[in-house]
């Protein structure tokens, strides 16, 4: 690959890839939110998007808070906070339709578990492709892209045990059918 790099203008060589290490994020660099039950999602931080699929789980969470509102005191204050113009414009902004996407998910007999979404945004990178292995170049060494990737854990928060280990496919819908199997899995219990 280093060979097929150079032959395209590329730098990465040979010593780059046998330095390369992946990194351990410390846990003040991880996202997690508490959900109800004892449960806790974490992911990682950006430049995936773990942080977009728990706002989508904790904007389904507040539908309890979207009863009756001559019962409900905050119900119409909620409804008009997630449906203002500029907080979906906010929303909108962010999202592209990638279908470049492919997810693993492993669990351990130890108890530990893994998701890992892989994906490459069109507008990332350098727009050079190894032929051989479909690795694509970046512009600046060492920089992630910014990728909509929202491979995610929940566990319980009494033993740390893992509950559920989620991760997607698909461009633009990647976050949502995250929090979609989560909400599923979680709370209605389907799968």
């Amino acid at each position: 690959m280093a060979k097929e790099f150079k032959q395209n203008g590329g730098i990465i060589t040979l010593k780059d890839f046998a330095s390369y290490t992946s990194e351990i994020r410390d846990d003040n660099e991880i996202i997690y939110s508490t959900l109800s039950n004892g449960r806790m999602i974490c992911g990682p931080p950006p430049p995936s998007s773990a942080a977009i699929s728990q706002a989508i789980l904790k904007i389904w969470i507040t539908r309890s808070a979207l009863g009756d509102v001559d019962f409900a005191s905050d119900a119409l204050q909620v409804a008009r906070k997630i449906t203002s113009d500029k907080w979906v414009d906010m929303i909108r902004l962010k999202i592209t339709n990638q279908p470049w996407h492919n997810s693993c998910k492993c669990h351990r007999f130890t108890g530990n578990a893994v998701s890992v979404t892989s994906t490459i945004n069109e507008y990332f990178g350098a727009v050079v492709m190894s032929e051989s292995t479909g690795v694509v170049g970046t512009i600046r060494t060492r920089k992630k892209a910014n990728v909509i990737n929202c491979s995610t854990c929940y566990f319980n928060t009494q033993n740390n045990k893992e509950v559920f280990v989620v991760g997607a496919a698909g461009g633009s819908l990647i976050n949502s059918a995250v929090a979609a199997a989560a909400f599923n899995h979680l709370w209605l219990k389907k799968i």
